[in-house]
């Protein structure tokens, strides 16, 4: 399916480090593989935290 290849790459644990044709190593940080939890979602459920970086 068309748009399943970052979701592909996070199951399988790739998108941690992307190899270029120049060899240069390039890493991602932790909290861009996480969505961040609608303001409306946490208003329901208190306990809800926000994932790490991201604010309201």
């Amino acid at each position: 399916m068309e748009g399943d290849r970052w979701y592909e790459l996070k199951r399988n644990g790739c998108p941690e480090w992307w190899v270029i044709s120049n060899g240069l190593k390039y890493t991602t940080k932790e909290y861009l593989y996480t969505s961040p939890i609608s303001k409306s979602d946490v208003d329901l459920n208190p306990s809800l935290e926000q994932n790490p970086g991201y604010v309201y």
